[in-house]
């Protein structure tokens, strides 16, 4: 349609003419070759020839009823009350004020707040409304004393000190740390193809010193399956455990700790095979470093200085 052209009287019959010989889409063509809906828009539009069966009515009765149950989901995945875990503790007089699990914390439970009016010391107070108890803010205390109960830095340490103690570990063997909610579903399993594993329920609320007690204990390497850093159950989990690792982030991995060890890999629940060609990789590369000699009587520093922050 040219508005210039329509605009005269010559134009319109033009435009009358066009509209009387231009056919409907099919009109005049056989059946066979009438143009079907592409598989593209019936996947937008499944639900048009079922709608052909119901009265509007019903139609209605139906979606409305498919609204409810979607509805429910979340009330029906919702643990029950003895199920949910306990959440995070941070006894004032251990936390040294450094305002890393409060940063660190996804989920803004925790809030650095002073001790007394007349202290401008800081301590870490946990707002137990918001907590999931995902762990992350034990991973990034440095003197590990702020987390949920029984899994703190400290608790972490107990943990991996008793694993050592019931395995047989040598220098080319390498020890697979799984999240529990990713990592091909390997958490909670003993080993996979002759690697142990030690499972923790978020790779965010892994601590560094575990990692660097195992391979100062003997380790060959240490594989780290992450559930994937944009599908985490605890959301930053993956990622901070990245930045303490190679990247200094607080609660940091110490340097003295050779790297070459190191491997993280990331796969969802149902990504198995990725892990283990992660882990058959890594174990090449672990085989070509020389042996490392395990030591005994491993001390892990638990404690570090106060340092005083003045009040905003």
């Amino acid at each position: 349609w040219n508005p210039r052209i329509s605009a005269t009287p010559t134009g319109n019959a033009m435009c009358r003419k066009r509209l009387r010989t231009k056919k409907a889409p099919g009109i005049g063509r056989s059946p066979t070759k009438v143009p079907l809906m592409g598989s593209e828009k019936m996947g937008n539009a499944f639900f048009v020839p079922m709608s052909r069966l119901f009265q509007p009515m019903e139609a209605w009765m139906a979606f409305l009823a498919f609204g409810a149950f979607l509805c429910l989901v979340p009330w029906w995945n919702k643990p029950l009350p003895d199920e949910i875990p306990e959440p995070s503790r941070s006894p004032g007089s251990r936390c040294t004020g450094c305002d890393q699990c409060s940063i660190d914390c996804p989920y803004e439970a925790i809030a650095m707040v002073r001790l007394s009016d007349d202290d401008t010391r800081e301590v870490a107070v946990v707002n137990e409304a918001f907590c999931v108890s995902c762990g992350i803010c034990s991973a990034s205390c440095a003197p590990m004393v702020v987390g949920p109960p029984e899994r703190t830095g400290r608790d972490e340490l107990a943990e991996i000190r008793a694993f050592i103690a019931e395995q047989s570990i040598g220098p080319k063997d390498v020890v697979v740390i799984a999240c529990a909610r990713g990592a091909g579903r390997l958490a909670g399993q003993a080993e996979v193809e002759g690697a142990r594993i030690f499972s923790v329920i978020c790779i965010g609320n892994l601590h560094t010193s575990v990692i660097e007690f195992l391979l100062r204990a003997g380790t060959g390497g240490v594989l780290i399956a992450s559930c994937p850093p944009r599908d985490c159950w605890s959301r930053e989990g993956p990622r901070w455990l990245e930045e303490r690792v190679y990247h200094g982030r607080e609660a940091e991995l110490r340097d003295s700790v050779d790297r070459r060890r190191i491997r993280v890999v990331y796969a969802g629940e149902g990504e198995r095979r990725l892990v283990l060609g992660a882990l058959a990789e890594f174990r090449r590369d672990v085989a070509e470093l020389d042996n490392v000699v395990g030591e005994d009587g491993i001390e892990i520093d638990t404690e570090c200085e106060r340092e005083p922050r003045p009040a905003l």
